[in-house]
């Protein structure tokens, strides 16, 4: 299923928002995580009114997200600045994920301090597009990725460190933030470079901070640097960046990784 018309599915469902776990959208026994901070996402901008941008997300990934996917979400306080939302994902009515979703107004501030463009780069449209075989997730068969660097799983480097173009090959998913956090989480977790073997992993948590109002791009296309280089006790902390097409960058984020050999 397309992802415009799985959210238009999910939104559409009344009196709450739920769909089934979409085939196609699955890491492993669950909906990958992107898709889980997209619904809710989706779900907190369908609930509640005069949102002003998002500012911040912070997303803890609890259990699987299988079978019927609801989405509930509930107003924590609505300040002069700021909104925060807390919204809570549960698949066949077991928590599956809860976030912290904040908003916030433009306010004037004397100091504006940017990250230098990103436009030592090849664009897009230079690069050979990556070919999906049968062992990644599902899921991946749904972006278009061209790879300016590309840590390669099991190769046990020192460190891991992935600079690959991504988007939406649904055309009408290359607009707005819901899809964009859909495809922040789609490139493959950056220890699996350090490593030379794995039984599985899975994403615990997701912390995002967005830099720009309204996230724009060009033809759909975003650079996403995801790169590693601390895993021990089971896990591994990455870092993840996201410029848009112009070279502006537009998210920066966290994440930590179950890792299980």
């Amino acid at each position: 299923m397309e992802f415009s018309r799985l959210i238009d599915q999910f939104l559409n469902h009344r009196p709450s928002a739920e769909i089934d776990t979409p085939d196609g959208w699955t890491q492993g026994r669950t909906a990958y995580g992107g898709l889980t901070g997209a619904l809710m996402l989706a779900a907190v901008h369908d609930a509640h009114e005069d949102l002003p941008p998002l500012r911040t997300i912070q997303i803890n990934f609890v259990g699987p997200a299988s079978g019927r996917l609801k989405v509930s979400s509930e107003l924590l306080r609505r300040g002069k600045n700021t909104v925060t939302i807390e919204a809570q994902l549960t698949g066949d009515d077991a928590l599956a994920g809860r976030a912290i979703f904040t908003f916030g107004i433009n306010r004037d501030m004397a100091l504006q301090a940017h990250y230098p463009r990103r436009d030592d780069v090849s664009a897009p449209e230079q690069l050979p597009t990556l070919a999906w075989n049968d062992r990644v997730p599902v899921f991946m068969k749904h972006f278009e990725a061209r790879a300016l660097k590309l840590s390669m799983p099991m190769t046990g480097d020192a460190e891991a460190d992935n600079l690959i173009w991504f988007r939406h090959k649904d055309e009408r998913a290359r607009d707005g933030i819901v899809p964009l956090i859909a495809l922040g989480d789609a490139p493959p977790p950056a220890v699996l470079g350090m490593m030379k073997s794995v039984r599985g992993i899975s994403s615990m948590n997701w912390n995002i901070n967005m830099l720009v109002d309204a996230p724009q791009t060009r033809d759909g296309w975003w650079l996403l640097n995801t790169f590693s280089k601390h895993a021990s006790n089971g896990y591994a902390s990455q870092i993840m960046h996201v410029w848009n097409a112009d070279g502006t960058r537009i998210m920066d984020a966290m994440q930590l990784i179950a890792v299980f050999e």
